[in-house]
């Protein structure tokens, strides 16, 4: 159930694997492989930076995951979690270790190192190793598009939510309010500038774009009366002479 799950957690990741023993590397790779993951080799810590490198500087992307072994000619394996930590902080990292290497552990550990894979290889622990990382490399990519998804709402009274990426009104039983073409027009213009009065004219000039010239305020008004009817009572203000605006909860 576990490698199931890997699979569909897994999809177009990317690791890169730097190891010298070329045994080892070879094996790790046909697992990696078999699991579709894209995988990059080095063969010691030096080639493995210039690898990360290059990747930020052609794709201006990072790794998914870096796993690398400690003892390496060129650079070893603490040279270079340190060199990738500068680069990015939050980058996952798992270090392959022999049991020879736990007075490299703690100094590991401190600088965060997401987890430890130790020699001799076992499939089960790879595996296991794998699934946690994307599990995790997953949840913060959600986290991250669900505060973006965020930014895009628009707090009404009563919470009422304009969700302004796909100009959609939300009551707060979670139900689309049905709007007309000129109703989210409207509603679109005065949400993106919550603190501005907008007088009869900026609004045909807006909301009636190429049929001003049959529009008059007694129009303006007809859209206001249907578009209160749809808002909670007192969202939208009528500033006597001057126009209408609608006060928000998270915009200035």
């Amino acid at each position: 159930m576990k490698l199931k799950t890997l699979y569909e957690l897994a999809k177009k990741k990317t690791i890169l694997l730097v190891e010298d023993d070329i045994s080892l590397l070879t094996q790790m790779k046909e697992i990696l492989e078999e699991i579709y993951i894209n995988v990059e080799v080095a063969t010691n810590g030096k080639e493995g930076y210039e690898k990360y490198l290059d990747a930020i500087k052609e794709d201006k992307n990072y790794y998914d995951l870096i796993i690398t072994d400690i003892q390496m000619p060129k650079m070893n394996g603490i040279e270079l979690v340190k060199a990738i930590y500068e680069q990015n902080p939050d980058q996952i990292i798992t270090v392959i270790s022999a049991h020879t290497d736990r007075e490299y552990l703690i100094d590991l550990i401190n600088i965060g190192v997401f987890r430890f894979i130790i020699k001799p290889l076992e499939y089960d622990q790879l595996i296991e190793t794998l699934y946690k990382a994307f599990k995790s490399l997953n949840l913060s990519d959600a986290i991250s598009n669900d505060q973006a998804s965020e930014k895009e709402k628009i707090f009404l009274n009563n919470d009422y939510i304009w969700d302004r990426k796909n100009n959609l009104l939300y009551s707060d039983t979670n139900e689309n309010i049905k709007l007309s073409k000129k109703e989210r027009a409207f509603l679109k213009l005065l949400l993106n500038s919550s603190k501005k009065i907008f007088s009869h004219d900026e609004i045909i000039s807006i909301v009636w774009e190429n049929e001003q010239e049959d529009v008059n305020k007694e129009k303006v008004k007809f859209l206001v009366n249907r578009i209160r009817k749809k808002l909670p009572q007192n969202t939208l203000e009528s500033i006597y002479g001057l126009g209408y605006r609608i006060p928000t909860k998270n915009l200035p």
